[in-house]
């Protein structure tokens, strides 16, 4: 791919990053790439792809990109006009014409790439890790196309981390499974600071994506292993079902009686609770499709349950988000894995 400042047309690493980039809006790098893809689903037992940097960059004007000669000359070919001889200063609209051009040919790659990925495998999970900037403000236009989003929540408060998830919630449509990415490791926190930098991104999220484990210590490994991480998880976007089940299982068998144990909830209303979740499962295993009436009935019984003061109402808050987002993962078999 060539920067508008290289005259010389020769291949150059990016002004700022000193990467090269592939020029993504030529048919035979899209092709070239999609076989890539293809060989990798089909011969290697992987269970999705997360695409990152799946657009230019996105630079100032002079060190922006597209302005290889192909690119030029197809872009000339439909509109009678260099591109490079176009600039936002003298004709905005013609600029934004050029950009949507080339945004348009990211998008059809990656429209692309989803069919291809489906037809081979319909359960196979394709994310998307936007960077902070103008490429996560363009994440809807892949709503059709991608699975989940893994939103780079690169701080390190509860705050921070989540303005950057529930800002990207908004351009997804509900249903999107969400995932979020922190640089603990990266950063080389120590193991409590890893540990509440976990429990911060796994909050209203399916799950925790840590860059980079090439950067993790023994030590902050072991303190998550104990912490967060210390109970065997199915990946929700992968099986979500099996994921949705195994939230029932532990609250039917466990945490009810736990709670009812602890005096959290009243013994027969606990009981209550405990019969209601196992027919919910028994849905799950056999007609997911009909199961929303059973999470609502069961979401119902716990409200009830709070305001009679036979359930704690922060044991009442817990089950819900927990059996909220298992409703969501149910939706979300039934929509994206199709």
């Amino acid at each position: 791919a060539v920067q508008r400042q290289n005259s010389s047309n020769k291949v150059m690493p990016d002004s700022l990053s000193k990467y090269y980039w592939m020029d993504i809006a030529q048919p035979d790098v899209q092709t070239f790439l999609l076989a890539i893809y293809k060989e990798m689903q089909a011969n290697y037992n992987i269970k999705g792809l997360n695409i990152d940097y799946m657009r230019y960059p996105h630079h100032k004007f002079e060190e922006s990109y597209g302005f290889s000669e192909n690119i030029r000359s197809a872009y000339k070919k439909q509109f009678k006009i260099d591109p490079y001889d176009i600039k936002p200063s003298d004709d905005p609209q013609e600029w934004e014409r050029w950009e949507a051009w080339l945004r348009k040919r990211e998008n059809d790659f990656v429209d692309q790439l989803h069919a291809q990925s489906k037809e081979l495998n319909p359960k196979f999970m394709m994310t998307a890790t936007p960077e902070p900037g103008p490429e996560a403000g363009l994440i809807s236009d892949w709503k059709e196309d991608i699975d989940g989003v893994i939103p780079q929540a690169y701080g390190h408060d509860f705050n921070s981390i989540q303005k950057t998830v529930q800002d990207s919630k908004k351009l997804m449509p509900k249903g999107s499974m969400y995932y979020t990415g922190i640089y603990s490791f990266y950063h080389h926190l120590d193991e409590m600071a890893n540990v509440n930098d976990v429990a911060s991104a796994k909050h209203g999220t399916s799950g925790v994506n840590m860059f980079a484990f090439g950067q993790a210590s023994a030590p902050a490994v072991d303190a998550l292993g104990k912490g967060p991480w210390r109970n065997k998880a199915v990946n929700p976007g992968e099986e979500p079902l099996l994921a949705t089940e195994n939230v029932l299982k532990e609250m039917g068998n466990k945490l009810i009686p736990d709670y009812i144990r602890q005096g959290a909830v009243e013994k027969r209303k606990g009981k209550e609770l405990q019969k209601i979740v196992k027919k919910l499962r028994r849905t799950i295993q056999k007609k997911p499709s009909e199961s929303n009436k059973d999470f609502e009935l069961l979401l119902e019984q716990i409200d009830i349950s709070a305001k009679q003061n036979k359930l704690n109402n922060d044991v009442a808050n817990r089950m819900k988000e927990h059996l909220q987002e298992a409703n969501e993962w149910v939706n979300y078999a039934l929509t994206k894995q199709k």
